[in-house]
């Protein structure tokens, strides 16, 4: 019989390989359901991995440079829904990723599943429209000195 741990270990590898074989599946579909507008998903593990730092699981000026990679070859006539999970990060950053998406996209939609706080706040009020479910939440705007 596996212990606990092996359990574990099995049960987290399969719901890695089952969301690396599915994600792309359920992003043409959240696409597909947004009238054929282009997807990015973007979101950091900080309630499942709260012993990192929060500068690794937070928005910063790095991740500009995530979104032009990812943005490279997309259709910017068609939109963009911007699914995003964050406890929040550097309101510059934000800012400065909001511009970015705003200058390629005359349409941007933003998908709350759960968490944007903080700079995520930020982001998703420069969308053109917020998708909240009940469980989703918006929180304060709180820069950090």
């Amino acid at each position: 019989m596996p212990s606990w741990n092996e359990l574990l270990s099995e049960f987290e590898r399969q719901q890695s390989e089952f969301l690396k074989n599915n994600l792309q599946r359920y992003l043409n579909e959240i696409s597909r359901l947004r009238n054929g507008k282009n997807v990015i998903f973007y979101a950091s593990a900080f309630l499942q991995k709260p012993e990192v730092p929060p500068s690794n699981i937070q928005i910063t000026y790095e991740d500009i440079n995530g979104f032009m990679a990812t943005l490279y070859g997309m259709d910017w006539d068609k939109g963009l829904v911007l699914i995003l999970h964050t406890s929040g990060g550097l309101p510059n950053a934000a800012e400065t990723i909001m511009e970015y998406l705003m200058e390629k996209f005359n349409v941007i939609e933003v998908i709350v599943p759960t968490f944007a706080m903080s700079a995520g706040t930020m982001i998703s009020l420069g969308a053109n429209l917020i998708i909240m479910g009940r469980q989703s939440q918006l929180g304060p705007i709180d820069p950090q000195m």
